[in-house]
């Protein structure tokens, strides 16, 4: 596949935004946000200065379902974004990986779900949540109308919402996930 231009990523990026708003809520507007592309090989990041500016870094010469699916992992971080900026939880992760999956299934239909490489560390967070709500994104959903941020979730509210979940579990989906 021919690999979009750099006006293309951040509109696709801008419209990964807006379904990952009308699925999970809106975002905090309070944040602005810069997409840039990265040209030292860095995979996607969403990083944000602690006070009101997101930078969502996606990497460079994506093929069309590659930018789709960072796009849309990317975007759910920026709906209310962690402070410190590292400190994403396997719950989060799991429901932006998902999600990137979702749009890239919906947009390119289940051939361009089998070109998506997820890497280990994210499929282990998709299970982890598979094993609380089978369908994550609902789980997302759930987590962030009850919290407010995915980043507000605590193992309490976790538990509250799903009675059969240990708190072992919940602690677990809840800690940080490790840098990439």
């Amino acid at each position: 596949m021919a690999v979009p231009d750099w006006p293309t990523n951040r509109a696709i990026f801008d419209h990964c935004l807006k379904v990952a708003e009308h699925t999970f809520g809106e975002r905090d507007t309070s944040w602005s946000y810069v997409v840039k592309c990265r040209q030292d090989g860095r995979g996607p990041e969403t990083i944000n200065d602690g006070k009101s500016q997101i930078c969502i870094w996606l990497s460079n010469n994506l093929t069309w379902i590659g930018c789709y699916f960072e796009s849309a992992h990317e975007a759910v971080h920026c709906l209310n974004p962690n402070i410190p900026s590292e400190s994403a939880t396997w719950m989060e992760e799991a429901i932006a990986a998902t999600f990137g999956l979702k749009v890239v299934l919906d947009t390119f239909g289940s051939q361009g779900l089998r070109l998506t490489r997820v890497t280990a560390d994210y499929l282990h967070a998709m299970e982890m949540v598979s094993k609380i709500d089978a369908d994550p994104i609902e789980f997302g959903k759930r987590m962030r109308d009850k919290a407010g941020a995915f980043g507000q979730v605590s193992p309490a509210d976790l538990m509250e919402l799903y009675p059969d979940v240990s708190e072992d579990r919940a602690i677990a989906a809840l800690s940080k996930f490790p840098r990439q």
